[in-house]
């Protein structure tokens, strides 16, 4: 119990964020949350220690996003965004204004392209861990970061 105590104090402002960031609703993100370490802990057997532990838990809460996106069956607008995720205390570097604004344009972009870029981004994943995490090649991970980065430009330069 332990070692699950420091696992998820070591992950959990991480994988919040994660949660939310793709599905733009707090009270949805916190009940995945909560889901993803109970499936972690029926599923413990299945872990494999010569991988990262950090590519299952985001696996796990990844696969559980996508089941709950595809039960609503639609993307989430930007105009239904939810509060900008939780932040460490000293982690103050963007304006306001601009984080707001990250956020919208993020919310606007689909799921599959959102998840990509929430890893790779704002999570630092490399693209082989991306890939893992989201269960697809490395070069759809490269495909999928390459349109929704476009598409991301392409919004923000529209007035």
């Amino acid at each position: 119990m332990q070692a699950f105590d420091e696992l998820y104090r070591r992950h959990r402002l991480s994988l919040f964020n994660f949660i939310l960031r793709l599905l733009q609703d707090a009270a949805l993100a916190e009940d995945v949350f909560q889901e993803t370490y109970m499936r972690l802990l029926e599923s413990t057997d299945r872990f494999n220690p010569r991988r990262k532990f950090s590519t299952w838990l985001y696996a796990i809460a990844h696969n559980l996003c996508m089941d709950q996106l595809r039960r609503q069956s639609r993307s989430i607008p930007a105009d239904k965004m939810a509060a900008p995720p939780v932040r460490d205390p000293h982690d103050h570097l963007l304006k306001r204004e601009d984080e707001e604004a990250a956020h919208h344009l993020l919310a606007a972009l689909q799921p599959h392209l959102r998840t990509v870029v929430v890893l790779r981004v704002l999570h630092d994943y490399s693209q082989e861990e991306t890939a893992k995490i989201v269960g697809v090649p490395v070069g759809t991970v490269k495909s999928r970061l390459h349109h929704a980065l476009k598409q991301l430009r392409h919004m923000a330069s529209d007035p």
